[in-house]
């Protein structure tokens, strides 16, 4: 079985076209299919990096059939692609404090905008805090989109 497969599995009983009896046993089937797949032994350096890590995320590897996240870390990658390239070019910055600052601003202002929280007004409250404060995102009301 595969990915695509266990997608495709999602979809049909997100759809309410698969029985819990039969989701629960393709859900065996695919974690047999996991374990055979992370149990080989390869000759290629690549290949056994990959194995490994997968092994090391065999868990996690179907975590989007039991709960409500996606099956794939596209949508995070896709959010912060603009400050890592920046971060990565040094983006105008000479220093490493300089790229490190840089990753936690962008960091704050992309979770700002996905919570529909004000930027500014947020680091407004930060900066002006007389102590050091992590960013308030919970029970913040958003602005409107």
């Amino acid at each position: 079985m595969t990915l695509r497969t266990a997608i495709e599995v999602r979809d049909l009983r997100a759809a309410g076209k698969m029985a819990d009896d039969a989701f629960a046993e393709v859900l065996v089937e695919l974690g047999r299919s996991l374990d055979k797949l992370v149990g080989l032994r390869p000759a290629h350096d690549d290949a056994r990096r990959l194995l490994g890590h997968l092994r090391t995320e065999r868990e996690a590897m179907l975590t989007f059939l039991s709960r409500d996240v996606d099956a794939t870390n596209w949508r995070a990658e896709h959010g912060v692609r603009g400050p890592v390239v920046n971060r990565k070019t040094w983006g105008g910055n000479r220093t490493d404090a300089g790229a490190a600052t840089l990753e936690v601003v962008s960091s704050v202002l992309r979770t700002a905008a996905i919570q529909r929280v004000d930027p500014m007004a947020l680091l407004g409250d930060i900066l002006r805090s007389p102590v050091p404060i992590v960013a308030p995102f919970t029970g913040l009301t958003p602005t409107p989109p």
